[in-house]
């Protein structure tokens, strides 16, 4: 569950929302720049102990923002931002990427809420014993979370497996030999960096896969096909995927 909200209007339009074990975020557009071009904005919540004015560089000027004390950007700061601090010493920031107007960031900061709100899943699934979700990334055209599992060093889970959903036009098309997952088309991709199988349902499908940074290591994963095929098989697909209002809240999702 997200801990905030940001109230839409002309001027601010939500793009999408992002959870990990550090931080939570919801993306904006804030009208147009200079150059009239979207401009590009987030609202980041920090975990207590994560975040705050010591990440920053240039003058950070005192200021207070809905009753709480924080922080605005001042010279030589990377970008605009103000910030403040909540009663249990999470940090709340807004910035946008327009390095010189500080209007946006105002109207932004004055449209959240702190509010608990879900974010909405095309899918559930259920997930193995020891696993857990490491990421949640949401926007307009894709869902994308992020699972493995706990790490016993940190107690936290490690992003190993992607399941993701394209909403329009697919930036992926998936490949591999056809099979059946659940009751469903699926197609199975063996490929040794990263297997992949994608369930289909009508023209939209939801694909998990092995998930790798571009920087490596690129071990042979096969041997992680069984784990995909479970995680597949336990999908459950919103009743109309193209419709949101039918969507899963986050929170119940996870088996």
């Amino acid at each position: 569950m997200l801990r905030h909200r940001v109230v839409d209007s002309g001027e601010i339009q939500v793009r999408g929302s992002s959870m990990s074990q550090y931080e939570e975020s919801t993306s904006v557009a804030a009208g147009l720049d200079a150059n009239g071009d979207d401009r590009s904005c987030s609202v980041t919540i920090s975990v207590p102990g994560w975040g705050g004015p010591e990440n920053k560089v240039g003058e950070k000027l005192p200021t207070k923002v809905q009753g709480h004390p924080g922080f605005r950007s001042g010279a030589g700061a990377e970008y605009v931002y103000v910030m403040w601090q909540l009663p249990d010493e999470a940090w709340v920031e807004v910035n946008c990427t327009d390095p010189d107007d500080p209007a946006p960031v105002e109207s932004l900061a004055k449209a959240v809420r702190l509010e608990t709100t879900a974010i909405a899943l095309p899918y559930a699934v259920d997930l193995p014993e020891g696993y857990g979700v490491a990421l949640i990334l949401q926007e307009l055209d894709n869902t994308k979370v992020y699972v493995g599992p706990v790490n016993p060093a940190f107690g936290l889970p490690d992003a190993q497996i992607e399941i993701s959903y394209e909403t329009k036009d697919p930036l992926h098309t998936p490949s591999g030999r056809a099979i059946t997952v659940g009751g469903r088309p699926a197609l199975l991709n063996e490929n040794e960096r990263s297997p992949e199988v994608c369930v289909l349902d009508g023209a939209r499908h939801v694909c998990v896969d092995a998930y790798t940074t571009d920087t490596g290591p690129y071990p042979d994963r096969t041997g992680e096909i069984p784990t995909l095929i479970a995680l597949a098989e336990s999908l459950r697909f919103a009743d109309d995927l193209d419709d949101r209002s039918t969507w899963f809240p986050a929170d119940v999702v996870f088996g």
